[in-house]
């Protein structure tokens, strides 16, 4: 079975490794490019240094990888005193790699973490792409939080060239499965195949194949597209591969 992977290529070789264990024959072919921003990475390391930080949340593991990029020993030692949430095991499991715990939600969808916090007078830096939903920002902040929406990275749409290979790939049926876990991934791939003047090409050939998406977001994403995608239980990639492992 031949996958297309379209997660940034700091994360495709980890998932390319589960597929090939389980014998099928992945690709990476990735929709986004990951661009730290230094000068908001700056912004909360002052914070850090000021001690005006009561809570922090990551939302994703490249969040996590661009700011521990950028802190010396002695604002690792600051963080130690502040409560820290991640949005799903992998970026929990992230934050471990650095020596940090996290809570987080039994859903791994932003409504279920901003649920699960008591944020009322706290200041909570929320460390995130630039292209992140509102949605956790505005019900944190209906919920009484003083919340800092710092964009340590911006999440940018790779050259055409880059993503003309997967167009081809998937409109000359030589791919099986594709997985997405964003929705800017599946906007930048529709974007690319409108400006190569073969979007309607590229539709038709996606109903015939399995698209799997990682959660309700992305499945909105695509649904709007006009094409039903497969979802997982839980909103994991691993669930993504035990779910094609099931099924196909």
């Amino acid at each position: 079975m031949r996958v297309a992977v379209t997660r940034p290529k700091e994360q495709c070789s980890e998932t390319i490794k589960k597929l090939e264990s389980l014998e099928m024959m992945p690709f990476c072919f990735p929709l986004i490019e990951i661009v730290p921003d230094l000068k908001n990475i700056k912004k909360f390391k002052d914070a850090l240094k000021n001690k005006n930080i009561d809570m922090i949340i990551f939302t994703s593991v490249n969040g996590i990888r661009v700011v521990f990029e950028e802190l010396n020993e002695k604002e690792m030692e600051k963080l130690k005193d502040i409560e820290i949430f991640s949005i799903g095991p992998k970026t929990r499991d992230s934050l471990l790699n650095y020596g940090f715990y996290s809570k987080i939600p039994d859903e791994y969808t932003s409504e279920a973490l901003s649920d699960l916090l008591n944020v009322r007078g706290k200041d909570i830096y929320l460390l995130r792409t630039s292209s992140g939903s509102k949605l956790l920002y505005d019900t944190l902040v209906q919920k009484g939080a003083r919340v800092h929406d710092i964009h340590v990275y911006h999440s940018k749409m790779p050259h055409i060239d880059k993503i003309k290979p997967l167009i081809g790939e998937i409109i000359n049926k030589k791919l099986d499965v594709i997985l997405f876990t964003s929705s800017l991934a599946i906007e930048y791939l529709f974007k690319s195949a409108e400006k190569l003047n073969v979007l309607e090409e590229l539709l038709v050939r996606l109903k015939d194949m399995k698209v799997v998406v990682i959660g309700p977001v992305t499945a909105k994403s695509m649904n709007n597209t006009g094409i039903s995608p497969l979802m997982p239980d839980e909103y994991t990639v691993d669930a993504m591969i035990e779910m094609i492992r099931r099924k196909f």
